[in-house]
């Protein structure tokens, strides 16, 4: 992470990742057929993103998991051409993980993000 902001400007860990984060997971959230009021109120939240280092383990070997499915992904893909992120993301949405007790990732956040909204409108 720290090698890809010092390529940007100073200001860009502020605007712009956020800015394209915001980006990725509205898409993602249309990919997996989350009702676009929801999403868009999902993205508002995204104002307030905080990036900080973690100490967790848990969250450390999902994030390394993600990051190797990637890399296989555009290793096994490289040879046409690369792959494109929206469907890397949409597989992954749909990749079971003993975390979420092998459910895939998509369903459980159209399911939680679907009973955070009803519950704020009540």
């Amino acid at each position: 992470f720290s090698r890809v902001v010092s390529v940007y400007p100073k200001n860009f860990r502020e605007t712009g990742l956020v800015s394209a984060f915001a980006a990725r997971v509205y898409n993602l959230l249309m990919l997996i057929d989350v009702a676009k009021e929801i999403a868009l109120r999902e993205i508002a939240e995204l104002r307030q993103v905080k990036f900080a280092k973690t100490s967790s383990r848990s969250i450390l070997g999902s994030l390394n998991e993600i990051s190797l499915h990637y890399q296989l992904t555009a290793g096994r893909d490289t040879v046409d051409m690369a792959p494109r992120l929206s469907e890397v993301e949409l597989q992954l949405s749909q990749t079971l993980h003993k975390r979420l007790d092998y459910v895939y990732p998509a369903r459980v956040a159209r399911r939680l993000l679907a009973e955070f909204y009803a519950r704020s409108e009540t």
